[in-house]
């Protein structure tokens, strides 16, 4: 019979699950003697959400079937799977496509106002599977379609979180003043109750990004982390994907020998970060307005994230035929990046957003990042996508490396610095 060992990482591990989720609710007959698996399942969806690793606005993270059998009852998995879509306990979306992309997961929105709590596992099996794969995480062996130099950094960077502290009661009390609709399924309860037992996890994707502790934390309970006794500082790439798009649709339009005046405007803009600002005096001018909420008829100005975010939605992975005039106003004004757009996402809107993502991940993980955790001054060093995380005092360091990277990739971009 398998004895429970005593391990430090595992002693204050537990499921983070709806309040209302009950799994023996759903396990019926042979099942019913695997609650810790969908207990798992269930919990997994739920951090990978948090972390905002959700794949794009519907929110679904994709789970490595192999890698949900290291820890859940292989012969019974799907099952399990099975039996919690059909009770609506999860969705599943409808993108899997063999050796290509794994099935998507999120939890069913019936569960979006309840609060977070926390279940510790008890079956024997499973307690022993989830220690196997810590001992795996430690060894860097934990994810197969990562290189080793990408689990090595992983592995760096996560050593980096147990530097920072959190103030647990600031960060309720921030939590507890959020909006109502910016703490969907209670994810900020979880995230600072990780970071508070020290609980800390860098996930990285096969686009290149890396989701973290940290990167679904609202900025508004950002507050209450800090570095010693001080608040965090992040150096931020501004503009960093129409920034990264620049580039790529510089490249491209070298090799046909031919620069375009509307594409060194783009270039002009992104690099010198007022792209948004720009874009968006263009809109205003043209009379286009946003909706007061989502699918509301009522109208405003629009705002600068009005248009960071249908620049994502209409240029970057425009789904379908659809007429959009924010896409208009954008092909009228830049003309050769759209026609650079429709190339690449010609047989999958999903594609330039992918590259993107992995070039964005590259330069600042693997270049700037990986060029910071060198530095003898040993500077803090957090990743968030296209900027990173230091102390306070410490942001002269790492815009150091930004330049450092700048130059060795000869395409300059603007950094900004701001509190975290």
């Amino acid at each position: 019979m398998y004895k429970k060992k005593t391990i430090s990482s595992l002693s204050n591990y537990s499921f983070v699950l709806p309040e209302t989720f009950n799994a023996s609710d759903y396990l019926k007959g042979p099942l019913a003697r695997r609650t810790d698996d969908a207990n798992y399942l269930v919990s997994t969806i739920f951090r990978r959400q948090a972390m905002g690793a959700g794949h794009g606005e519907d929110g679904y993270v994709m789970l490595h079937a192999a890698t949900l059998n290291k820890v859940m009852a292989k012969d019974d998995s799907t099952k399990i799977k099975e039996a919690l879509i059909s009770a609506s306990v999860i969705d599943c979306d409808k993108q899997y496509t063999a050796g290509k992309r794994s099935r998507g997961y999120r939890l069913n929105e019936r569960f979006r106002g309840d609060k977070c709590v926390r279940v510790k596992p008890s079956n024997s099996r499973l307690i022993g599977a989830l220690e196997r794969e810590e001992s795996r995480r430690k060894d860097g062996k934990l994810y197969d379609h990562i290189d080793p130099r990408t689990q090595d950094l992983c592995q760096k960077l996560e050593a980096q979180f147990h530097r920072i502290e959190i103030d647990i009661v600031l960060a309720k009390k921030l939590i507890k003043d959020l909006p109502v609709d910016s703490n969907p399924f209670d994810r900020q309860s979880a995230i600072v109750n990780d970071l508070y037992q020290k609980r800390f996890r860098v996930f990285p994707t096969q686009w290149g990004r890396l989701y973290n502790s940290i990167s679904g934390l609202h900025s508004l309970v950002r507050p209450a982390l800090s570095f010693n006794g001080k608040r965090l500082v992040s150096v931020d790439v501004k503009n960093s994907q129409p920034a990264l798009l620049g580039l790529q649709a510089l490249r491209y339009q070298s090799h046909h020998q031919e620069i375009l005046n509307d594409l060194d405007q783009f270039i002009l803009e992104v690099r010198e970060g007022r792209f948004y600002e720009s874009l968006l005096a263009e809109c205003i001018a043209k009379g286009l307005t946003a909706s007061t909420e989502k699918y509301s008829r009522t109208k405003r100005t629009m705002e600068r994230n009005d248009v960071k975010n249908q620049f994502m939605i209409h240029v970057l992975a425009k789904k379908g035929n659809y007429s959009s005039e924010f896409r208009q106003i954008f092909a009228c004004r830049y003309p050769t990046v759209d026609r650079f757009v429709s190339q690449v996402n010609e047989r999958d809107h999903r594609t330039l957003i992918r590259q993107l993502q992995g070039e964005e991940a590259n330069f600042v993980i693997h270049n700037v990042a990986a060029g910071a955790l060198l530095l003898p001054s040993n500077p803090l060093v957090l990743t968030l996508h296209d900027c990173i995380i230091c102390g306070e005092g410490q942001a002269e360091l790492i815009e150091g490396e930004f330049d450092r990277g700048f130059d060795e990739i000869g395409y300059q971009m603007r950094v900004s610095v701001d509190p975290f």
